[in-house]
């Protein structure tokens, strides 16, 4: 008698673990973060996978978004993920994994006021990239135009549904809710929901 039994197809959230001041630039518990650019020491990258849905969370520099909230794509303040693989122009949170996982959904949220704020501005647009080559090879998975953040603590829900198994993955704003000045991009909170290419349970 052969029994099959199948891989449950229960979706998992990344990271699985909260993570910490050690994984930025650093390896902690196989997670590891970088960012394009950040504010301050209180407002650093990790805090967008803590597990904390609606704090400040992390803060990114700003500095490439014009008054209307898009990214800008000429000068000092451009920024691209890898101008190699056309990436678009915006700010950007890169997570590498541990293993490889193939995404099916990812959430971020938003706080407070921030469609208003000049201080903490909310994530309007962007794109999801993967890769498994931390610099370059970088695939496009999904483009959302409108987060549909209207103003207080809320969250986005987007489906990729991917073929393919990535490890590292970068989430890029190329633009912010304006409020008449740069402000900050604000992002409190960032999940993404998958299967992993080998499944040690």
């Amino acid at each position: 008698v052969v029994a099959e039994f199948p891989r449950s197809k229960k979706l998992i959230k990344y990271p699985r673990v909260a993570l910490t001041s050690a994984s930025y630039n650093a390896y902690e518990s196989g997670y590891k973060v970088t960012v394009s650019g950040f504010v301050n020491s209180s407002n650093i990258p990790w805090k967008a996978f803590n597990g904390i849905d609606y704090e400040v969370g992390m803060l990114l520099s700003g500095l490439n978004y014009d008054t209307n909230g898009n990214a800008n794509t000429t000068g000092t303040t451009a920024s691209r993920l890898s101008p190699s693989d056309s990436t678009p122009y915006g700010e950007w949170l890169k997570l590498e994994l541990p293993n490889k996982i193939k995404l099916d959904r990812y959430v971020f949220t938003s706080r407070n006021s921030a469609t208003t704020s000049t201080w903490s501005q909310s994530v309007e647009a962007g794109q999801v990239w993967g890769s498994n080559s931390s610099d370059s090879d970088w695939v496009h998975l999904h483009t959302f135009t409108n987060s549909g953040f209207t103003g207080g603590s809320q969250s986005a829900y987007f489906d990729v549904r991917t073929d393919n198994y990535y490890k590292y993955y970068a989430f890029i704003v190329t633009k912010t809710f304006a409020a008449g000045d740069n402000g900050y991009l604000c992002v409190p909170e960032l999940k993404y929901f998958g299967v992993p290419e080998y499944d040690p349970d």
